[in-house]
């Protein structure tokens, strides 16, 4: 490093060490092609926190009510300030958990239950066991993709998964325990407030009912078709239901299930089958599991207030909670940054690398992602939202090594950065990205 370009470093990080500590740790010692480019990166970097940064201390000024006309990225924005306000700082107090990933659920279930008043808006720092990783926000999006998976396992009982012709989702298993889903609303709340989508969707009847809003009927059309259209038909001015001589139960994973006490023995009526309809959604919305359903609501809303989430419609909270399940492969390459020999993107390993990503179907991106970033999905704002240490905005990135370094890809998930051989042939690039999307799970000593 020259020492024209020493002096210039050394005054940034005098002048503005708390924009330029980050861009720091991603940029030297990679072998950038010139100062120049490395200075214009640095200054655009800067140049883009601090307009972010003035932007959301201006949006996350305003009421919730001046809010409620902001467009969905800028309600973000709003959300985001207003959670930050919440956060303790790790200088006051801090969480630790030290796990096996084998049994991580389990472990940070018996740890969270020592903790006297456990409150979630502490930073965690997480530590595997026989895992080398430094925490600056890689390793908590993956103990949160790693718990969330364990929760939705089919023989654990929390969630049920639903598919239908539409959409596929989950709801709260109605053989679920109090305790098991109190632990899934704090996991599912804590991933929300670091920023971190949720790696599943979950029922939009239990959207609704977390933000207290009555689900209608054509809203149950998406939850369960076929139910739908029974209903839709007795609904019907013209249908006489006394004709179908039915009473207040419906039939639910093969158990007889009373709408009301003694429904049984109420008969359907043209004058009640408005109530019918309603108990019905009632039904799958919560009462299905309504202990269940109250211990996961009331631990996510410990997390995040009620409050802050009734800035959103029912469809951009869907969008909030889960992001961007889908991956565009242009999305991806427009917003990533080049180091080292592959700096300009003017690199055929680089063409190399679209190509077999755009041939990756949904799923395969989605692993991949995982194992750039610690997620499998993407923020509202797909990947230019992509955020790293301190959730300062934090690029994509795909730097080059030399084969002698590595025979595969790595990934440093706290920076979304991707440490990618310099390979002789799109072959061997291939066979590298296979190696990656084989593995089970990702354990920090293979990135």
């Amino acid at each position: 490093m020259s020492k024209s370009l020493y002096k210039i470093l050394l005054f940034f990080h005098k002048e503005h060490k708390p924009y330029f500590s980050q861009i720091l740790i991603l940029n030297l010692g990679i072998g950038i092609a010139t100062q120049e480019e490395f200075l214009n990166h640095l200054f655009t970097c800067r140049a883009d926190a601090m307009q972010a940064n003035i932007k959301n201390q201006i949006v996350g000024k305003v009421s919730m009510q001046q809010a409620l006309d902001y467009n969905l990225v800028d309600k973000c924005i709003w959300f985001r300030e207003k959670l930050s306000k919440l956060r303790i700082s790790f200088y006051e107090d801090t969480l630790t958990l030290v796990l096996s990933r084998d049994n991580a659920m389990m472990e940070t279930l018996n740890q969270f239950s020592t903790v006297d008043a456990l409150n979630l808006h502490k930073d965690i720092k997480i530590f595997f066991i026989d895992e080398e990783a430094r925490d600056a926000g890689g390793v908590i999006r993956e103990w949160i993709s790693v718990i969330s998976e364990e929760l939705l396992k089919p023989e654990e009982k929390n969630f049920e998964l639903v598919q239908n012709e539409d959409d596929v989702f989950y709801t709260i298993h109605p053989e679920s325990t109090f305790d098991s889903l109190h632990f899934a609303g704090q996991i599912f709340g804590k991933a929300i407030f670091e920023g971190v989508s949720i790696d599943c969707k979950l029922s939009r009847l239990l959207l609704h009912k977390m933000l207290g809003i009555e689900a209608d009927l054509e809203e149950f059309k998406k939850y369960d078709p076929m139910l739908y259209s029974s209903l839709n038909y007795m609904n019907n001015d013209d249908v006489n239901v006394e004709d179908l001589c039915m009473n207040f139960t419906i039939m639910d994973s093969g158990k007889t299930i009373e709408l009301k006490p003694n429904g049984s023995e109420i008969a359907l009526t043209n004058e009640n089958k408005a109530e019918y309809i309603r108990l019905t959604i009632d039904h799958y919305t919560s009462m299905r599991a309504p202990d269940q359903t109250y211990a996961f609501i009331s631990a996510f809303k410990s997390v995040i207030p009620h409050e802050y989430m009734e800035v959103f419609t029912i469809d951009q909270l869907e969008q909030v909670f889960f992001g961007q399940l889908e991956i565009s492969t242009e999305d991806w390459k427009n917003n990533t940054f080049y180091k080292g020999k592959y700096m300009g993107s003017q690199h055929q390993v680089v063409d190399w690398f679209w190509e077999i990503v755009a041939g990756l179907d949904n799923d395969q991106k989605r692993k991949f992602l995982q194992f750039c970033t610690g997620s499998k999905s993407l923020p509202i704002e797909g990947f230019k939202g992509l955020k790293g240490q301190k959730k300062q905005p934090c690029k994509f990135s795909i730097e080059s090594v030399s084969l002698r370094k590595s025979q595969f890809p790595r990934a440093h998930t706290c920076f979304n950065s991707l440490e990618l051989p310099l390979y002789n042939t799109k072959q061997e690039l291939q066979n590298g990205i296979d190696f990656v999307l084989s593995q089970t799970e990702f354990h920090f000593g293979l990135e």
